[in-house]
């Protein structure tokens, strides 16, 4: 699943409103006990 979740952000990386998601995604994936390291 991260593999996926990393591919996702990786196609939209250049969308500004993407890079402001990624914070988003990465708070609630900290809250679900998720690593992104």
């Amino acid at each position: 699943m991260p593999g996926t979740i990393r591919s996702f952000i990786a196609f939209d990386i250049e969308d500004p409103n993407v890079l402001e998601n990624i914070t988003r995604i990465q708070k609630i994936l900290a809250g679900t006990g998720a690593d992104l390291k």
